[in-house]
């Protein structure tokens, strides 16, 4: 299947605009928890694995064979053992917000090219039962490969870690295997491995802790949240949150009841971590009065979380100057502006630890940690324009005007030069300084690109030689001019604006035609097509999203237009418990077959 997009994210680092409350009892009784659904996810692997061998054991019965049983015992030997192991806020059973990615670790007796191998097969298998249901959105292929995959609408990394053949026969469940199992050397535990798995068992130890004293997830919840609303994730981690409520909950035994996950234990809780901790991250709690804390219940949290959200920008991150990096995309495909996106936050975040050293100023730099859009902003707007907001703080003497315009200078050439594509003309970067517009969260939806095995794996292969031939067309500068009586427009390919606007109707259209259409009408959205070409090399048809196709003849995956066969449009239709889709081929150049240009425009149709 065609590399195609599929759900719909905020593309968000941290809380979303809808984790700004914790979710109701019921909304969490309708849904599956991340546990069930890593389970669920888990059976998957399993099943298929358990398949293998039952069906490999179909043509022996135990009349024709009397070793049977240790024939059928040999063979499931040496089929592929997984195991999967939740860690981090997954393993603590720890509320995560909305987009959160979840790791998980499988633990297995095979290679890591045999667990990618087999990964591929497990998932082109289900989407062949249920298109969406387990989708990949990204891939590794490291000595321990990595996979970041959406299940029943939740995000979890997946690291696979080999060499384990002994554990994971032994301990289909590796937290169960003691540690004297795992440091005896016949059984051929890697220490790298041994440690992970206490890890994971000392966590278990925690987990049950937290069965007896539910308030200490309860106040988790409320606090993590407090400090993505106030945009201290960097100066408090949330494995720094857990690990301050444990240690209240240690030095005062009494503090908190056991079984009680609401108040009072819970506002005891908060108590402690503005009392003690809060006040030294937060400067606007520094005229506040402890007391207010007394007898604080979950209702005024709540309360406070909103007040908090609705204050400016410049009243929560509290410094001196705040630098915004304004990132506009008006291209036709929403998955391109996305993937755009997601490269440029990633980048940032890398980028504002070096920014202090760049910059010939002494600051400390902090980095808002969501995406932000001007108030008026709505996510259906043609052109979005996204923001990510910077902090500096002056470490020695204040910055004049003329140091500021500076900076702002420096940053602009340095994200231009870096993100902005000038051919392409649908991407472009602003950096402002101290501007004072309103900001919310971003909450528009992107659809993410689902990869494939032979996306992964395959690649057109155009040799060097042929890459180096290439040449940018020239710009035709031929008059209109009519042939048949009908007035043909010749256009450079990929001008919107000389489109051909009046032709023959039994004229069959080349491919060339049909891409600047799908690319510029606006009723077509590109992300559902695909574009059907023989690879030269290969000599077999491959497809390729109709949004990645680069018409530039100097671009590095350059496909002559003149191999595309077909054109394919992925058709999606959201159903309770998963996506279905179909497919249908538009316009194919050997049946003649043209529905896009044709009378029979299934789009026009619809309408």
């Amino acid at each position: 299947m065609a590399n195609l997009h599929h759900g719909s994210w905020s593309y968000s680092t941290s809380a979303t605009a809808q984790d700004l409350l914790p979710p109701s009892r019921r909304e969490k009784m309708e849904s599956l928890s991340p546990d069930q659904k890593l389970e669920e996810l888990s059976s998957i692997f399993q099943k298929i694995l358990r398949g293998s061998l039952d069906s490999s054991s179909d043509d022996i019965s135990e009349d024709e064979d009397p070793g049977f049983m240790s024939t059928k015992k040999a063979r499931k030997a040496a089929l592929p053992c997984l195991s999967f192991s939740p860690v981090h806020a997954l393993l603590l059973g720890l509320e995560t917000f909305k987009e959160e990615i979840l790791k998980c670790i499988v633990f297995g007796n095979i290679s890591s090219d045999s667990f990618i191998e087999i990964f591929w097969d497990i998932v082109e298998n289900e989407n062949k039962r249920n298109w969406g249901t387990l989708a990949v959105y990204e891939a590794e292929k490291l000595e321990a490969p990595s996979f970041l995959v959406c299940f029943q609408n939740q995000l979890f990394e997946i690291k696979y870690i080999g060499g384990c053949d002994t554990l994971v026969t032994e301990y289909p469940k590796v937290t169960d295997a003691s540690d004297d199992f795992l440091e005896d050397e016949e059984n051929w535990v890697p220490e790298a491995v041994q440690e992970v798995v206490k890890m994971m068992k000392r966590g278990l130890e925690i987990r049950k802790n937290l069965e007896k004293f539910p308030a200490i997830r309860n106040s988790y919840s409320y606090i993590r949240r407090w400090v993505s609303i106030r945009g201290l994730a960097q100066d408090l981690p949330d494995t720094q949150i857990f690990k301050l409520l444990l240690e209240y909950q240690k030095k005062d035994p009494k503090l908190i009841a056991a079984g009680e996950s609401g108040d009072p234990s819970s506002s005891a809780l908060i108590k402690q971590f503005f009392e003690h901790t809060a006040n030294k991250i937060d400067p606007l709690l520094a005229h506040v009065d402890p007391a207010k804390y007394d007898s604080f219940r979950t209702e005024e949290w709540e309360n406070m979380l909103l007040e908090l959200d609705s204050l400016s920008l410049s009243k929560k991150m509290d410094v001196a100057h705040i630098v915004q990096v304004h990132l506009t995309y008006n291209g036709v495909s929403q998955m391109k502006g996305a993937q755009w996106l997601l490269t440029v936050q990633r980048s940032l975040t890398e980028w504002k630890k070096k920014l202090p050293m760049a910059i010939p100023y002494k600051v400390s730099v902090k980095m808002w940690p969501q995406r932000l859009v001007q108030r008026d902003a709505t996510p259906s707007d043609d052109v979005y324009e996204g923001i990510f907001v910077f902090g500096i703080q002056p470490l020695d003497t204040p910055l004049t005007d003329h140091d500021l315009e500076w900076i702002r200078t420096y940053l602009n050439d340095f994200f231009t030069s870096y993100y902005v594509d000038e051919e392409r003309g649908d991407r472009f970067v602003r950096v402002a300084i101290n501007d004072p517009s309103d900001l919310i969260i971003c909450t528009k939806k992107w659809p993410r690109q689902v990869l494939t095995a032979e996306k992964v794996n395959d690649s057109d292969s155009d040799s060097d030689e042929t890459i180096k031939k290439r040449r940018k067309p020239k710009p035709n500068t031929k008059p209109n001019r009519k042939r048949g009586g009908i007035e043909n427009v010749e256009y450079v390919e990929g001008d919107i604006e000389n489109m051909p606007i009046k032709v023959k109707a039994n004229r069959f259209r080349p491919a060339t035609e049909v891409l600047a259409r799908l690319k510029f009408d606006q009723k077509y959205n590109l992300d559902e097509w695909v574009i059907g070409y023989m690879d030269r090399v290969r000599a077999k048809i491959l497809e390729k999203p109709a949004a990645d196709w680069d018409r530039d003849t100097t671009a590095e995956e350059f496909i002559p237009e003149h191999r595309i066969e077909y054109f394919k449009r992925y058709d999606a239709e959201s159903k309770e418990g998963g996506v279905a889709r179909g497919e249908m081929i538009l316009w194919q150049k050997n049946a003649k077959l043209d529905r896009i240009f044709g009378k029979n425009d299934p789009l026009v149709e619809s309408v």
